[in-house]
């Protein structure tokens, strides 16, 4: 995509989502999150093609860098239902990230080394993004087939796991309350299911993260902590 598109976006996360609204600390919704999705809407053709997306072809025979090649994404594969998932990925490939996907979301197995990361320096909960990806896995099982294997591949494919642990955990714009994530992040499950199973567009988890982003001070006022001996 155009190096002007990527400075437009960043222009809108820092400016117009974080800075307008007060700067850190008091922004409504999560930048990358919203940025993304405004990306998605703005430069449809670029950053909006969902279908086909670019892939590293690793020669090992060759030395110098993978060359890259067009190729379709697993998401409208896996979304066209349980039949075929066979055609997806398999679960190694999503864990390794040999698979075409955006940059940062598809290689499973550094996204899970960041997340005990995360939790071994106690930056987040375990429980948050746990919540979020056990809520996707859960969906596809129980409403889609009740195929494990497939279940899985909807976790890995996609943003779910980058959304999860570095997105939904986020101190400025999600609930303040350990409840209040927990349902911020089932939330965000159910949507990205919802999407992805029968919206048209293949990918959920950023609209998913940026509507519970909205919801995020409903969902700590009714949550929130009663002070022993307070006003009721």
């Amino acid at each position: 995509m155009p190096l002007w598109q990527c400075a437009v976006g960043s222009v809108f996360a820092i400016v117009v989502v974080k800075g307008f609204f007060g700067g850190l600390g008091k922004n409504i919704a999560n930048p990358a999150i919203a940025a993304r999705v405004f990306m998605l809407l703005t430069f449809t053709t670029t950053v909006g093609a969902a279908n086909i997306d670019l892939k590293p072809l690793f020669n090992l025979s060759a030395v110098g860098l993978p060359e890259i090649v067009a190729g379709a994404t697993p998401l409208p594969t896996l979304n066209a239902g349980v039949a075929s998932a066979a055609n997806a990925p398999s679960v190694m490939q999503l864990l390794v990230g040999v698979h075409g996907g955006t940059i940062g979301e598809t290689c499973g197995i550094a996204l899970l080394l960041g997340y005990v990361y995360l939790v071994a320096r106690k930056v987040i909960k375990w429980y948050v993004p746990a919540a979020f990806i056990a809520t996707v896995f859960g969906c596809f099982f129980l409403l889609d087939g009740f195929n494990a294997v497939y279940a899985l591949q909807h976790v890995l494919a996609g943003g779910v796991l980058l959304g999860a642990i570095f997105m939904a955990t986020d101190y400025v714009t999600t609930p303040n309350t350990g409840a209040g994530r927990v349902i911020f992040c089932i939330g965000a499950g159910l949507l990205t299911f919802a999407i992805r199973k029968y919206g048209s567009y293949p990918e959920g988890v950023s609209i998913a993260i940026l509507t519970m982003n909205l919801l995020t001070p409903f969902i700590s006022s009714w949550t929130k902590r009663k002070t022993l001996g307070g006003v009721k």
